[in-house]
């Protein structure tokens, strides 16, 4: 990231647009979802507390809702963030649960997402469980879509087989 770019930004917030951004996509894409609302995992741990974590991301949230990013128009996301304890919310229990197993897929096989996809995608074994769930594009496109590696210097645009 500090080689793309001059202006020094955080990666949790580049994270957040990211992720905000597909799920505006998501919504747009799919005749049966109109409108969506972000809930995020309220952690609980002073370090995080101290740090005003949650206002920083409401702030910026409510940035993207106003005025979109400079990449998506924001039509579809509607409601301020949202912060609930996972402990009291099964749905961010399973969201975790996603996201630890791509965390391990990107940490034991990363470096195949800038491999040309002709030599395959080698994946953690629970990731490949959930593979199939992630937001991908009709051809099964899931580069930009369900999932987006940043920086991303392959190029690479993966896809699910059908």
């Amino acid at each position: 990231m500090q080689e793309q770019y001059t202006r020094r930004q955080s990666p949790s917030s580049i994270a957040y647009r990211l992720i905000f951004e597909r799920f505006e996509k998501f919504l747009e894409n799919d005749p049966n979802r109109n409108f969506g609302i972000v809930i995020f995992d309220k952690i609980a741990e002073a370090g995080f507390v101290k740090k005003g974590y949650e206002n920083l991301l409401s702030r910026q949230h409510l940035k993207y809702l106003s005025k979109g990013t400079e990449f998506v128009t924001i039509e579809r996301i509607i409601e301020g963030l949202l912060f609930i304890p996972s402990t009291e919310n099964n749905f961010i229990q399973l969201a975790d649960l996603c996201a630890y197993n791509t965390f391990r897929q990107f940490r034991e096989f990363g470096e195949d997402w800038e491999k040309p996809s002709g030599e395959g995608l080698r994946t953690y074994k629970y990731f490949s469980k959930i593979l199939d769930r992630f937001y991908a594009d009709e051809n099964g496109r899931l580069s930009s879509y369900g999932i987006k590696k940043f920086p991303d210097r392959g190029k690479i645009i993966w896809r699910l087989k059908k």
